[in-house]
């Protein structure tokens, strides 16, 4: 899982542009700051492994992005809306996290990957999970990585993915296999009420699993409802 070709510090808070390649022929590459020393509670600014395997699972699969609108929850320093921005022919793509400093440089991350004819396909906002109800947009595609940890408000989380997906629609999650507090993210996911399926994914990445959470669609939904045949 390596990718990380060079460094460039950028200022005297130790902020380093670390170039990361997505495929196995290194063709396709993105930057990104990020901070590999940080003070408690700024996770967002380092790149996390689990991040590069969603980019690299996006750029493996363009199609499941083609012509939709994407949300990302906690983009630390961006890398799967990046990916998806730059190698995909996503609608859109709005990056959120809770911290305001974080998501600056995410939006930093993003100008200096795409063009600047890109640029509008991208947005940010602030979100604080906890703060679901107040959050009314809706979306095709939900992705994170990294968003399952101790002390995450996992009912709220949960909830503002049911809220957002579209009917229709497809959450992808990114979380270490072994990952701490896992059942408590399922168990959250699985509470009533939810129409959404999950399915696990499998990932070249054995020690990553991607949860795979899709939300019917109002004709399936018609279908569901319809009794059967005798």
């Amino acid at each position: 899982m390596g990718g990380k070709e060079s460094k460039t510090e950028l200022d005297d808070q130790k902020t380093e542009r670390s170039q990361f390649f997505l495929d196995a022929a290194g063709t396709m590459r993105i930057w990104l700051n990020e901070r590999v020393i940080f003070r408690h509670g700024e996770d967002g600014w380092r790149v996390w492994e689990a991040g590069l395997v969603l980019g690299r699972m996006a750029v493996a699969h363009p199609e499941w992005f083609a012509g939709k609108t994407v949300l990302e929850l906690g983009t630390g320093v961006g890398i799967g809306a990046i990916s998806i921005l730059r190698f995909t022919d996503s609608t859109s793509v709005m990056l959120t996290d809770y911290n305001v400093g974080v998501l600056d440089n995410a939006q930093l991350n993003v100008v200096l990957n795409l063009p600047a004819t890109g640029l509008d396909r991208a947005r940010f906002q602030q979100l604080d999970w906890r703060e679901y109800a107040s959050f009314n947009e809706t979306f095709d595609v939900i992705i994170g990585s990294d968003i399952v940890y101790d002390g995450a408000p996992f009912e709220e989380l949960a909830a503002l993915i049911k809220q957002a997906l579209r009917p229709g629609g497809a959450a992808y999650i990114i979380i270490p296999s072994q990952r701490f507090r896992k059942e408590d993210f399922l168990k959250a996911m699985a509470a009533e009420p939810t129409s959404l399926i999950p399915e696990v994914l499998p990932l070249p990445a054995e020690s990553y699993s991607c949860l795979l959470y899709t939300s019917p669609s109002p004709r399936d939904r018609q279908k569901s409802r319809m009794p059967s045949s005798a």
